[in-house]
């Protein structure tokens, strides 16, 4: 049904939630193929990498929060969207649904019916971060994931530990595995041993409820009790930021705990730098960037074992577990670990090997090269370029 192609030419389509896994997807693209396309609805051209081959076609998306508005807009956007796509399938060989690509079921049926070869690489679980956040679109989501992934001919997983949950089982037959995750070493490094650092517990991400921040804030005033010198460091912002400011302060502990909102991305080294533990006590997650960047930073991780997490995560080799989101359990696990400063230290030492080695842009540019032959396409650009 597909041809094999000389020189392969992509087009993402996705939904720009956040700058940094856009663009990381964008610059692995640019260097496996020799053209890409971009459809992403709502990516501002001006924050886009500076690539001779990469294009950006301009989808228009209205973001709204009522019910019926934001069914309409979905609606148009994916008509925006299928319009696009129809434009260039005589010149795309591969299209990659991305980041909330199962919202585009328009252009998957249009591409299915144009016989054109897709791809579907789901963030995490839409599902389950639509039940926990109580979206109004709940009862919808799960008919639209099950549909997307019906619909595409291949199905990317960042790793085997994400193809056990139910809505990616099934589809293990066409279901292939790597990530779009790299960090950059010359700005995620150690500059602190953890001895050098203060006693400082952190958060970085989203400060919503399948990130599971409150359950963090809640464990703040048991950690206290056991160890008084404790300082916290909660960064980002989300729809969470103010409740979980007013349970700090309703305990009297501003003095102990710093918010910082919204980061820059350049400021997250320096944050991580002046952790002894980031916890990250997730309900659910694809493969979170901050685990990767904290162990680049020598940061030890306390985290939730869900999405491909314990992909990441060896206990106590590269990383902790939490066996619960309980207040309690979180606050018994930071005191332990903090009390345990040997262990942190070889933990910190595996965890930056651990990433380094798996990690780096040649590595994951090297493993999409393997993803295009498993999809039947042959690619001639250089290999040896990265």
């Amino acid at each position: 049904m597909f041809h094999t192609q000389r020189r392969i030419r992509i087009c993402i389509v996705a939904l720009c939630p956040g700058l940094t896994p856009i663009s990381d997807l964008i610059m692995i693209m640019s260097r496996i193929a020799h053209e890409v396309y971009l459809v992403i609805p709502g990516l501002p051209r001006n924050i886009l990498p500076n690539l001779s081959n990469v294009k950006h076609l301009t989808v228009p998306h209205r973001v709204s929060s009522g019910l019926v508005s934001r069914l309409m807009n979905s609606i148009i956007t994916q008509f925006r969207v299928l319009l696009q796509v129809m434009k260039i399938s005589k010149s795309v060989d591969l299209y990659l649904f991305s980041i909330s690509g199962e919202t585009f079921l328009l252009p998957l049926l249009g591409l299915k019916f144009m016989r054109q070869l897709t791809a579907f690489m789901p963030g995490g679980n839409a599902i389950r971060v639509s039940k926990i956040n109580n979206d109004l679109l709940s009862l919808l989501i799960p008919s639209v994931v099950y549909a997307a992934l019906e619909l595409t001919h291949r199905i990317i997983l960042y790793s085997s530990h994400m193809a056990k949950e139910a809505v990616f089982a099934k589809h293990k037959n066409k279901t292939i595995f790597a990530h779009k995750h790299f960090i950059n070493f010359t700005r995620f490094m150690r500059e602190y041993d953890l001895s050098e650092r203060p006693e400082t517990v952190g958060f970085i991400g989203r400060l919503s409820r399948e990130k599971g921040v409150l359950s963090f804030v809640d464990a703040i005033p048991q950690v206290l009790d056991i160890r008084e010198s404790v300082k916290f460091l909660i960064c980002g912002d989300g729809l969470l930021l103010e409740e979980a400011k007013m349970r700090v302060a309703k305990r009297g502990l501003e003095s102990s705990v710093r918010f910082t909102g919204w980061v820059f991305r350049q400021q997250i080294p320096d944050l991580l730098n002046s952790m002894k533990l980031m916890v990250q006590p997730s309900l659910t997650e694809g493969l979170p960037n901050s685990i990767l960047e904290a162990m680049a930073c020598g940061t030890p991780v306390l985290a939730t074992p869900v999405g491909g997490i314990p992909d990441l995560i060896v206990e106590s080799e590269t990383g902790f577990f939490l066996r619960s989101r309980n207040p309690d359990h979180i606050a018994e696990r930071i005191c332990s670990l903090l009390g345990n400063t040997e262990l942190l230290e070889n933990v910190s030492n595996r965890a930056m090997d651990f990433v380094n080695q798996g990690f780096c842009f040649s590595y994951v540019v090297q493993s999409w090269h393997n993803v295009l032959a498993q999809l039947g396409l042959r690619n001639t650009k250089s290999q040896g370029a990265e």
